[in-house]
């Protein structure tokens, strides 16, 4: 189990029907879709399922990236974006 491999990962399910306005501001058009955030920056997502090789090979890179260089990245974009 996903959770038991990984304990400081939260795993979460969202019911798109009743949850419609979370479903539209995640962008959720189809089901499954796989997310993945990291101190509420979305760095993964991808409609339809994993397999769970290829889950774990995702949760292993999203834990490795260093933040501080993803957040100096998403800067550069916007700083760029507004020029």
């Amino acid at each position: 189990m996903f959770s038991e491999k990984y304990p400081d990962v939260v795993f979460a399910k969202v019911d798109t029907e009743h949850q419609t306005e979370l479903a539209q501001s995640c962008q959720i058009r189809s089901i499954p879709t796989l997310m993945l955030f990291r101190e509420q920056i979305l760095l993964f997502n991808q409609a339809g399922a994993l397999a769970p090789a290829q889950l774990a090979d995702v949760l292993d890179k999203v834990k490795q990236l260093d933040m501080h260089q993803v957040k100096a990245s998403i800067k550069q974009q916007q700083d760029t974006a507004t020029e």
